[in-house]
């Protein structure tokens, strides 16, 4: 996904469990995530949602992320 947006690979993480994806985003990402951008698509990515300082999500309408995300694609 991260290549298709033009970034780079390094700078990409996916198929992480759910607690792998936020503890990542609060060990490596500026203020403990809150200089991250997370984006997802299910409730497996609710953990990293509340890590990150902006979420995104192609999943308008599944109730878990709904109320987390600040954009929808």
């Amino acid at each position: 996904f991260g290549a298709g947006l033009g970034l780079d690979a390094a700078a990409t993480h996916g198929g992480l469990d759910p607690r792998a994806k936020a503890a990542w985003l609060r060990a490596h990402a500026p203020a403990g995530g809150a200089g991250a951008l997370m984006f997802g698509d299910g409730a497996n990515d609710s953990l990293a949602f509340d890590a990150a300082c902006v979420r995104g999500t192609p999943a308008v309408h599944r109730g878990v992320l709904t109320d987390k995300a600040d954009f929808y694609t």
